[in-house]
């Protein structure tokens, strides 16, 4: 006779092992058997404490999972925190509607008419009334999450296109935390 929790078994199998993402368990008492069958999660983005510190993998719903080997590359999707955040493997990282705002942000940019690359998102724990971008050119972009990101794309467009004569590559910052003003340093 077997006799188990299926509940208490799969939070412990997420619990000892934070890459499953999915466990469907099926129980056939006629042949005696307990059959476990498991998906895991996909890497979709980095999380890094500071900037060149240690990197994890999160999946695409925002579960930090597994450490990961290397924080370089150009197809994986970045998130720098700009302080050490505390939290176990398996759990989420960042409250699900900033997950979905981040999410939409690498979508839009990926885009050919996009102004922009996304090099990596940058974040303070302590203050999420503010993210900021890097770009693949090497300028920061300063915004508020709760504006809406469709809209600053046009402005970061529409200021390129008003301005020729400036090198973007050469810029530190463009600023757009106090809208309508746009900062450029």
């Amino acid at each position: 006779m077997l006799l188990f929790s299926e509940n208490g078994l799969t939070s412990f199998l997420r619990n000892k092992h934070p890459k499953i993402n999915e466990i469907i368990l099926n129980l056939s008492i006629t042949n005696q058997t307990l059959q476990i069958k498991t998906t895991f999660r996909e890497s979709e983005y980095i999380f890094c404490q500071q900037e060149n510190a240690e990197c994890y993998f999160v999946d695409k719903n925002g579960v930090v999972f597994e450490k990961s080997p290397s924080s370089t590359g150009s197809l994986i999707k970045k998130i720098i925190s700009q302080k050490p955040v505390k939290f176990q493997f398996g759990q989420v990282l960042i409250a699900k509607d900033l997950w979905q705002k981040i999410e939409k942000l690498f979508l839009l940019t990926n885009e050919e008419q996009s102004p922009f690359k996304i090099e990596s998102i940058h974040i303070d724990p302590d203050n999420l009334s503010s993210l900021q971008i890097k770009t693949q050119e090497g300028w920061h972009l300063y915004f508020n999450p709760n504006d809406d990101f469709e809209y600053l794309l046009k402005v970061v467009q529409e200021l390129k296109e008003s301005r020729p004569q400036t090198n973007f590559s050469k810029l530190e910052y463009i600023d757009c935390r106090f809208l309508p003003k746009i900062y450029l340093r």
